[in-house]
């Protein structure tokens, strides 16, 4: 049986992706960023498909992401805590061999931060994020409590998370850090050559904005 590779992922829609960003890009043109980020992390992933079954799981149903090559489902939950549980329930108790969630806007992500993930040596294994958040959660074991108390959208996220799968009982490691991308500083220290072809052409088509919201500040 396979391991299940899921990314969380928002429809793409002009004033619902990347809101911190849209003051300085704009609505249009953070929403057209984030797609291309998207895109890149799926042709990225997609060299696990021997070895995972990927899918996307959606805030809501989305037309773009009907055209690509990877099964969508809907996100199930009030908050994130209960969309990962219910994502990682729902994996295990259809057979997934473990189940590996990661976010859509870490444009750096490599293919080795996330392989270290698909090769779990604890009952969770988070890949931490420099806010103090994580960009992706593997899970070979899942308890209904295992985000319970934590403060989402947080530098002590992560924190949290350890804290909660400990009184859990569940064992957890770390993997490779990365960062992700939220406001016009995240986007103004990313390094071209660690990003996909299609982001690092927004980022260009972008680049007398973003460089701009820089000298303003």
């Amino acid at each position: 049986m396979k391991s299940r590779l899921i990314v969380f992922a928002k429809d793409p829609r002009p004033g619902n992706v990347k809101t911190r960003l849209v003051p300085t890009l704009g609505a249009v043109a953070a929403a057209d960023l984030y797609r291309a980020m998207v895109l890149d992390l799926l042709d990225m992933l997609m060299r696990f498909a021997a070895i995972a079954d990927i899918e996307i799981h959606l805030d809501a149903h989305s037309d773009f992401f009907q055209q690509l090559p990877a099964k969508t489902r809907l996100q199930k939950g009030e908050g994130l805590g209960e969309k990962l549980l219910h994502a990682i329930q729902a994996a295990l108790a259809e057979g997934a061999r473990f189940v590996t969630v990661v976010g859509s806007d870490h444009p750096e992500l490599t293919a080795a931060a996330v392989e270290d993930l698909l090769r779990p040596i604890a009952d969770i294994v988070y890949g931490p994020a420099s806010d103090g958040g994580f960009w992706g959660i593997t899970a070979s074991k899942g308890h209904p409590a295992m985000f319970r108390g934590v403060e989402w959208s947080s530098g002590g996220t992560l924190q949290d998370c350890l804290s909660a799968a400990a009184k859990c009982g569940l064992s957890v490691s770390l993997g490779q850090e990365c960062a992700d991308v939220d406001e016009i500083l995240d986007l103004q220290r990313l390094d071209m050559l660690h990003v996909g072809a299609r982001t690092a052409q927004a980022l260009r088509e972008l680049a007398p904005i973003i460089s701009g919201a820089q000298n303003d500040g």
